[in-house]
């Protein structure tokens, strides 16, 4: 009985989860999985293409980047200690939608009251200013990640089952963005703390 629920929770949650994040920024085709995140070293060597243009410093490009999109940094190339250190599935789905990929993760409780919820890192060759200034963002207001770098938190509303947050922060060829959105559950929880909490595991693997 126990695996029939999480079984049909799961198919619920594909449908309508993490997914949804995307949609709500005004994006989504969806691919096959990545395999790229088992091991801290594959992350670690996930770089941009040298195709790509660099178009400022870290973030301080106000243009969109000309190259490819799909030439950016893998963003599902995260080893898997990421998406473990907030009790993540480590199956994540990929979304494409030019100048957008997306990797989304999962977290799916084991009993109906359980907190569920989706984060999804996105990548773009937009630049910073322009992605924070997306209307699926609201209330957004400055943060720093990582080693003090210049960053946004916003909140998103609309998504999955309550209010969501997002962060973004600009690199030399676009901008990365980490999105969590709550997918059920009857249990109480907040999810700035499970955000920053992913994107402080993730930001050492993100090229600069």
């Amino acid at each position: 009985m126990r695996i029939e629920f999480v079984v049909r929770r799961m198919a619920r949650l594909r449908a309508t989860g993490a997914v949804a994040a995307a949609v709500a920024i005004g994006f989504v085709t969806v691919a096959g999985c990545s395999s790229d995140s088992d091991s801290d070293s594959s992350a670690a060597s996930s770089v941009p293409s040298t195709s790509v243009v660099i178009t400022g410093p870290e973030g301080t490009a106000t243009v969109q980047n000309p190259a490819p999109y799909l030439s950016l940094w893998d963003p599902c190339s995260l080893p898997k200690s990421v998406p473990d250190s907030v009790a993540l599935q480590d199956d994540p789905g990929v979304s494409q939608l030019d100048p957008w990929q997306f990797c989304e993760y999962q977290r799916v409780g084991d009993n109906p009251g359980d907190a569920s919820y989706g984060i999804s890192v996105g990548v773009t060759t937009q630049p910073y200013d322009e992605v924070s200034r997306n209307p699926a963002y609201s209330n957004v207001r400055p943060t720093r990640v990582g080693d003090g770098h210049p960053a946004f938190i916003a909140d998103r509303a609309g998504v999955g089952s309550g209010p969501g947050m997002g962060i973004g922060w600009g690199t030399s060829y676009g901008t990365v963005t980490v999105d969590i959105s709550p997918l059920g559950g009857s249990d109480p929880f907040d999810v700035q703390p499970i955000l920053e909490k992913f994107v402080g595991a993730a930001y050492p693997y993100v090229p600069k």
